[in-house]
């Protein structure tokens, strides 16, 4: 069971007082902050979360999952980071986006940690995230340390999303890559969209240069046939 006086598990990058701080007072903290069991399914956050899907309160969140409240390619991210935190057991950093009420995408930093119970299994996943574009808030809350922040958007890419981003530096369309990989546009269009997700950006020109500026190997997981394919 999940309790509102479980204290948080690990210790988040640069945020030495959460230590000793309890779920019910993280859902204080201004900034977005939400519970979610191993299944991804809400069971607590506070009222900017509420607000952020439009919703009246919290009670309207809760035993909701991400696919319920935001675009599928959207859940699917961040359900996969979450999956990461619960596997490795340590607390991550990481640039998520989501399409909110507002219908806009929107960058989000998170920090995402376990929660374990009396016997040390985790058994769902605290998270605190706050506009890309506005720390304020997480800075003054001590949440955020700058210097410890890091994105891992290219980890865990699958093997399709791996053969966009190989081809998208390349300057290709998303019918170029449909035609190649022997996909429908529309298909190549979802696993774009979800590097979008992955990288925090909205636009694919955008997306280009995320990934070309932190470094990540295009060529990785993409056969040399598929290379020569559309040279």
């Amino acid at each position: 069971m999940i309790k509102k006086n479980n204290t948080i598990s690990a210790l988040p990058l640069g945020a030495g007082d959460l230590i000793s701080m309890k779920i019910e007072d993280c859902l204080a903290l201004p900034v977005h902050v939400y519970l979610k069991d191993k299944r991804g399914v809400y069971r607590e956050c506070n009222e900017a979360q509420a607000r952020s899907f439009g919703l009246g309160s919290s009670d309207d969140v809760i035993g909701r999952m991400d696919r319920d409240l935001l675009k599928e390619e959207e859940a699917f991210i961040l359900r996969q980071n979450e999956r990461i935190v619960v596997r490795d057991e340590k607390p991550q950093m990481l640039m998520e986006c989501a399409t909110f009420n507002r219908a806009v995408p929107e960058s989000m930093i998170s920090l995402k940690m376990p929660i374990r119970d009396h016997n040390g299994s985790v058994i769902a996943v605290l998270g605190l995230s706050f506009p890309a574009n506005d720390g304020f808030s997480a800075l003054s809350a001590g949440i955020i340390d700058p210097a410890r922040l890091s994105f891992k958007a290219a980890e865990n890419l699958s093997n399709r999303e791996k053969q966009c981003v190989y081809y998208l530096v390349r300057g290709k369309t998303a019918k170029e890559i449909a035609r190649v990989l022997n996909l429908s546009p529309r298909t190549v269009e979802f696993y774009v969209g979800r590097l979008k997700v992955r990288w925090g950006c909205r636009k694919t020109t955008e997306l280009v240069s995320k990934i070309l500026q932190s470094g990540h190997n295009a060529d990785a997981g993409v056969s040399r046939d598929e290379r020569n394919s559309l040279a």
